[in-house]
């Protein structure tokens, strides 16, 4: 018998909805995939309506599979990714379609910005960010700029989260730690006037929701929610994190220094402290000050969109023989995938890969390659070249924190899609060269939204009360670096790192990106 929680993650790539009892056991989970329209090149949009249908849909998936009641469920938590913008008119309706946070539309308008040395350190003196074309600021002013009518039309500028919630509770309001995306003091986390003063977007303070701390409980559940979903009229929803707090909070990763990495859409790779921190202005690297959905929490990052969705890619795309394969033996093509990238030697043959498909962390016109292809190669070298290049991705970000912030780290947890293949963690065990810690959750992201909820109705004093009732009784599993393959990567790391800078200094992939252009 209850009560129970729910948890609603909606990612990039896919939407969740899971019930958890209060022990942490999760009872039903249904997941569906997430469309994602690219109209022009480096476009990334969403249908709203799309993702309300497939969001409606888990939840009632999720409902029938647990044989609950609905009206044991005692409180609703939410997350979905950060950054991105969904458009609002006067009466709650899209104005167009919702833009993700890998969009890089507004590559240009964040080149404008940097050109403006005064107003680019101003910006990251208040954010703890520069401008980036899949925030914010960004975001606002391509907006502003090519879709005018439809700037003046929005009533509110929210996030993806809220307008789950909106469609649930009727509710318009976010949290703290999605407008960190662009939009927040860092110091303060509420929203700057100063900031939008300076970026000319001063017009848009008005289109900003009210912010409700993420643990706490902002609307209930709607008659006309209740009747599309089948959860009970009058159930407390709370005002929601972004996805990597949730995942966070799921993981149990709270304390001052711990790190994590995320293996989803984006490499994200955080540390967890309890005041603002500030990477140097002048290091001008991949660095992102965010506010953690934790109460006097913050988590600085490095992210990129250069994680596991190179593997979706890949097996949508490449792996016909995968899929066939898998279907065959009724397995996941990405468990094949692991099969194949265990059979093959670290190095992948003297293959190296950038997975830099929506961009590098250093810049957004960068592009994915293979590189040193000969005929001997196979699928299976590209695979394992593939997990590389991710891996050696994240150990870029996670060497930026580090050496920035002078951390003493002892061990990373490891978490997201890709963190569930023991091949890729082993693999990015050695090439971190620490010990990474995964936890047994499978779905974390809506764990921390149950335990975000159990907080909201009173269930738990605090999120480690929730966290060491919920998460804590998982449990984990433990990799230790293997002593010859961490020297080999190395090795391989250097080769890739060299790659990339040539590519970069020779303005190789601004060359290239002409020849995209050419496309639209």
């Amino acid at each position: 018998m209850g009560p129970y929680l729910m948890g609603i993650d909606a990612g990039i790539s896919v939407v969740k909805a899971a019930l958890y009892d209060l022990n942490g056991n999760n009872l039903a989970v249904s997941s569906c995939r997430l469309p994602i329209e690219s109209p022009s090149p480096g476009w990334a949009e969403r249908d709203v309506d799309v993702l309300w249908d497939r969001t409606k849909k888990v939840i009632g998936e999720t409902l029938k599979k647990s044989r609950i009641n609905p009206e044991e469920i005692a409180g609703i938590g939410l997350s979905a990714y950060s950054a991105g913008q969904f458009f609002l008119d006067a009466n709650g309706t899209p104005v167009r379609r919702g833009i993700i946070s890998s969009d890089t539309r507004a590559t240009y308008i964040a080149e404008r910005f940097e050109k403006d040395e005064n107003v680019e350190k101003e910006v990251y003196d208040i954010t703890a960010q520069r401008v980036w074309p899949g925030g914010s600021i960004a975001l606002l002013t391509w907006i502003k700029e090519n879709e005018p009518k439809n700037y003046e039309r929005t009533r509110w500028i929210i996030w993806c989260k809220d307008f789950i919630k909106y469609k649930l509770t009727g509710t318009i309001c976010t949290d703290e730690s999605d407008p960190s995306s662009g939009l927040a003091d860092y110091r303060t986390r509420r929203y700057s006037e100063k900031l939008l003063e300076i970026t000319n977007l001063d017009d848009s303070m008005d289109k900003l929701p009210e912010i409700i701390e993420g643990w706490k409980i902002c609307g209930e559940i709607t008659a006309q929610a209740s009747k599309e979903t089948g959860l009970k009229k009058g159930t407390p929803v709370a005002s929601g994190v972004d996805d990597m707090s949730g995942v966070g909070i799921g993981a149990g990763v709270i304390d001052p220094g711990r790190i994590m990495a995320i293996m989803g859409t984006w490499s994200i790779n955080f540390v967890v402290t309890d005041k603002p921190m500030f990477i140097p202005w002048e290091q001008r690297c991949p660095f992102f000050g965010r506010i953690y959905g934790v109460p006097n929490r913050w988590y600085p990052s490095s992210d990129s969109p250069t994680s596991a969705v190179n593997l979706n890619w890949f097996v949508d795309q490449c792996g016909g023989d995968e899929r066939l394969e898998a279907q065959k033996r009724n397995i996941s093509p990405y468990a094949l995938c692991d099969e194949e990238v265990q059979e093959t030697p670290i190095g992948a043959g003297g293959l190296i890969y950038h997975p830099f498909i929506f961009g590098s962390p250093q810049n957004p016109r960068s592009r994915a390659g293979f590189y040193g292809i000969g005929a001997w190669h196979t699928r299976k070298h590209l695979l394992r070249a593939l997990y590389e290049g991710v891996a050696f991705c994240h150990y870029g970000h996670i060497k930026i924190l580090m050496d920035n912030l002078n951390l003493n780290v002892r061990d990373v947890t490891l978490t997201g899609g890709g963190a569930r293949s023991k091949v890729w963690a082993q693999i990015m065990t050695d090439v971190l060269n620490i010990r990474t810690r995964v936890p047994k959750g499978l779905e974390l992201g809506t764990l921390g939204d149950a335990i975000t909820a159990g907080i909201g109705v009173g269930i738990f004093k605090d999120h480690r009360t929730g966290i060491r009732e919920m998460s804590s009784p998982m449990g984990e599993e433990r990799f230790e670096p293997i002593e010859e393959n961490v020297e080999k990567y190395r090795v391989i790391y250097n080769v890739y790192k060299l790659i990339e800078n040539v590519m970069e200094s020779n303005k190789i992939w601004e060359n290239l990106h002409d020849v995209e252009m050419l496309a639209r």
